[in-house]
């Protein structure tokens, strides 16, 4: 939800960015950063280190609820792995620190588990790439390349 308001802000900017006012355009723009970190926020103190956060009773989600929807989850910190290059486009570089870490030292994918070719590509490897190459600029020879050998 937060994603789709995130795309209608930056196209709405882009369609009429010369008609509204770039105070109106910043405010918008903090208010996205706004509701980013309540999301991120939210998953972390409520569902981490789960897969999805449920919000409506505010807590994690591991495992299959709805059949073949949810073939992604795993048990392996997906809203984590998924959010890296949004932790770094919104400037929240401490917790991208966090992030990559636990992923490096705590995340496993060695399990038997049926998942979805197409939600793992674009979430957990998509994730990890992007989260791979904002480290290497991020942290230079301090980072290793934990990532890859995910």
């Amino acid at each position: 939800d937060w994603l789709l308001r995130l795309l209608a802000v930056v196209a709405a900017s882009q369609a009429v960015g010369d008609e509204v006012p770039r105070h109106e355009r910043l405010a918008m723009a903090r208010k996205v950063q706004d509701m980013y970190g309540h999301a991120f926020e939210s998953y972390m103190k409520y569902a981490f280190p789960a897969d999805e956060l449920r919000p409506l009773s505010c807590d994690g989600r591991v495992q299959r609820e709805r059949g073949d929807l949810d073939a992604v989850l795993g048990n392996y910190s997906m809203t984590l792995i998924d959010a890296l290059d949004s932790l770094v486009i919104f400037g929240r570089r401490a917790d991208f620190r966090a992030a990559v870490d636990h992923i490096v030292t705590s995340v496993a994918f060695d399990k038997d588990l049926e998942v979805s070719t197409f939600e793992a590509n674009i979430r957990i490897l998509g994730g990890l790439l992007s989260g791979h190459g904002h480290a290497q600029k991020l942290f230079g020879a301090d980072y290793g390349g934990g990532l890859l050998d995910k």
